[in-house]
């Protein structure tokens, strides 16, 4: 029979290694005020948090302090101990196309890392400017990987990503994004943190999501929001739905949510996800899927293979959504695209009309794609769609 614990010793387990003078400690440590406004964030969502005090009902702790600390964590792990993670390696995965902001993206991540040197960049740079472009790559390390190829030779995202992998080397975590991204300070142990309290609670998981946008002024120089706003979640606006109706292929568009808490996602942003490296293993990229049908793919791939899916609780990089003047895949090279972009949605339709369970490219066998249309709320056979996928969730 298992011993009651006192309440005492409840109490202190719960508590954990914070205790209030550690603020008159001169050798306390403490997180950033963005942090601490994450952590603070999470606890205002909790059922166990108390408005009128802002306590905690699990420790006692009033959290607009404790949040401070780094050694403080959730009774609840909802969020944990500051943790570095200074042993930990980054591999960022990057499809570009004749993307003038490439070299600004690689620049940004690595200044704005916590330990740059752990990052580590694989990339397919389908070139404007050759002579140009290697000039630009010669100031980096071995860190940073690119093959440079002709425009046109690599067909898709996913096959675009697929070359980039081979510069990968078995860091400990895996980021997928675009060419035209920026950070935020520390986004490497800020990203780390937050897989590592989610997985805490939820098991492997993938976070994604379609993130802040950035923009440039007429100099070029980057208009990017101050502070770390809230997050963007998924829903579906009426041509998104009916495009699922034509076609079987869900489209989502982003909308703000109103609170900072992870959301269970139905989709993966294919400019930004972030995961362990085991989830890549698992779910490896499909050279058969090239376009708009790869960010649903990714999702059942993700979640028939055990991994759950979220919305980040913060925003940690920016997008460029729009960009006047950029260079267009479909625009160059239509003779490749539109049969690719069919052969991919036939491939995709194909896959879930019939159910077919293949790691190279169909679905993985962790979990049935029953149970990703009733987490999800899509039925891709019968082309429905629940209301709460249609509106997103907070």
């Amino acid at each position: 029979m298992t011993e009651k614990k006192s309440a005492w010793k409840q109490w202190k387990e719960n508590l954990g290694d914070t205790r209030p003078w550690d603020f008159i400690n001169p050798n306390t440590e403490f997180v950033s005020d963005t942090t601490s406004e994450e952590r603070l964030s999470i606890c205002k969502s909790c059922p166990r948090f108390i408005s009128a005090t802002t306590q905690c009902l699990e420790c006692g702790c009033f959290m607009a302090a404790k949040t401070k600390l780094a050694n403080a964590e959730c009774p609840l792990h909802k969020w944990n101990k500051r943790n570095d993670y200074a042993d930990k390696t980054i591999f960022i995965n990057i499809p570009s196309y004749k993307d003038p902001e490439l070299f600004e993206t690689i620049d940004d991540f690595l200044a704005k890392a916590k330990y740059p040197e752990r990052v580590f960049f694989g990339i397919t740079n389908q070139y404007i400017d050759l002579a140009e472009d290697l000039k630009k790559y010669e100031k980096y390390g071995s860190n940073v990987g690119i093959d440079f190829a002709v425009p046109g030779s690599v067909v898709g995202c996913q096959p675009g990503r697929l070359n980039s992998h081979q510069f990968y080397k078995d860091q400990d975590f895996y980021m997928n994004m675009d060419s035209h991204m920026r950070a935020v300070p520390d986004w490497d142990v800020l990203l780390i943190n937050e897989l590592m309290t989610v997985e805490k609670q939820h098991g492997p998981s993938v976070i994604t999501g379609y993130v802040i946008p950035y923009e440039k002024n007429d100099d070029g120089a980057d208009i990017i929001p101050q502070g770390i706003g809230y997050p963007l979640v998924f829903n579906m606006t009426e041509s998104n739905v009916e495009h699922f109706y034509k076609f079987g292929v869900p489209q989502f568009t982003p909308r703000y949510k109103g609170v900072k808490t992870i959301t269970p996602s139905p989709y993966v942003s294919g400019h930004f996800f972030f995961t362990t490296r085991q989830a890549i293993l698992d779910a490896p990229f499909v050279k058969e899927i090239t376009f708009t049908e790869e960010e649903i793919f990714m999702a059942l791939r993700f979640y028939t293979a055990g991994y759950n899916l979220f919305n980040p609780s913060n925003n940690y990089v920016y997008h460029r959504y729009g960009r006047n003047g950029r260079a267009l895949f479909w625009d160059d090279f239509p003779d490749a695209f539109f049969p690719s972009s069919d052969s991919s949605k036939n491939h995709m339709v194909k896959v879930v009309t019939e159910n077919i369970v293949n790691k190279e490219f169909g679905l993985l066998d962790k979990r049935s794609l029953d149970e990703f249309e009733a987490y999800s709320g899509i039925d891709f056979r019968n082309r429905v769609l629940s209301d709460e996928v249609i509106k997103g969730s907070d």
